[in-house]
């Protein structure tokens, strides 16, 4: 009987990934095959070994190039530990590069405003909380730069850079990425001290966004067949006037900026004077910088 030595030769992580290694990945976890499905699937094709038949023996006969052998279940189980990392999500962010032609951003967002970053997050903590598809389709349209309805494994693919690159920002920025408890939310820092709205006042020189202005003049991110005050919703007006403090507007449509300071009277007037919808403002460009005195218009 004859030995012979085959060599199999894998990625040894998430990062040596190949856009088309990816998409095999992302489609058997969309088609819901478990970890060591996916492993035993990605070792023969990555290496290029197809199974030709099984065995009376209960062994499969397998090619690798010209070369038949025989290998037993547990001969092929004890190499999958070589591909481990397929278990968990990557550590470091990785994605399809293209999507329908679509070139994607950079995946460890170097270059990219940090204003995108927050918009991301905002559709990727909505995503978690209430696993609607829709809003990865929409991070998907701000990572990708186009508005489509994305395919399972194209949302996986959403879903794995976002979190790969929010755990490597947790890991490079420790100070400002402050870890939390998945299950009860809790955070390391004392409750006076966390980046929290009833804190805000104590931050010098942060920016926050407004979820309260955003509901009021949109709609919740959470429920699709809400309104907002842009879309006709009665009873948002306090808010979105109280609210909206200061708004830096820059469009094809209009070169200029539109100045709204905390003085409630005359900040309503210049509100019914406006002659663009709030809607039409685009989103990374609306911001929230303080809150005026809570006392209503006239």
């Amino acid at each position: 009987m004859q030995t012979i030595s085959i060599n199999f030769i894998v990625p040894e992580g998430w990062h040596e990934l190949s856009d088309e290694q990816l998409r095999f990945v992302y489609q058997l976890i969309a088609e819901n095959f478990d970890a060591e499905e996916i492993k035993t699937l990605a070792l023969l094709k990555w290496s290029g070994t197809r199974v030709v038949g099984r065995q009376e023996s209960g062994a499969y006969l397998l090619q690798k190039g010209k070369t038949l052998f025989e290998a037993t279940p547990l001969t092929i189980a004890e190499l999958l530990p070589h591909l481990a990392w397929l278990g968990a999500t990557p550590t470091v962010p990785v994605r399809l590069s293209k999507i329908n032609r679509r070139q994607a951003l950079p995946a460890d967002f170097s270059e990219v405003p940090f204003e995108t970053f927050i918009i991301c997050d905002n559709l990727y903590q909505g995503y978690l909380q209430t696993q609607n598809d829709e809003l990865l389709d929409q991070l998907g349209a701000t990572l990708y730069g186009k508005s489509m309805t994305f395919k399972p494994y194209e949302r996986i693919n959403i879903f794995y850079w976002f979190a790969a690159l929010k755990d490597t920002f947790s890991r490079k920025f420790p100070a400002f990425f402050q870890p939390i408890d998945a299950a009860t939310g809790d955070s390391p820092l004392p409750a006076d001290r966390r980046a929290l709205k009833e804190n805000v006042a104590k931050m010098d020189g942060i920016a926050v966004f407004s979820d309260d202005i955003r509901d009021a003049i949109k709609d919740h991110y959470s429920n699709a067949a809400d309104r907002g005050f842009a879309t006709g919703k009665p009873g948002n007006e306090e808010t979105v006037k109280i609210g909206l403090v200061y708004v830096q507007m820059t469009s094809s449509l209009y070169k200029r900026h539109l100045h709204i300071y905390s003085t409630v009277p005359s900040m309503c007037e210049l509100l019914k004077r406006m002659e663009v919808r709030i809607s039409e403002l685009p989103a990374a460009k609306l911001m929230n910088f303080g809150r005026s005195p809570q006392q209503p218009c006239a």
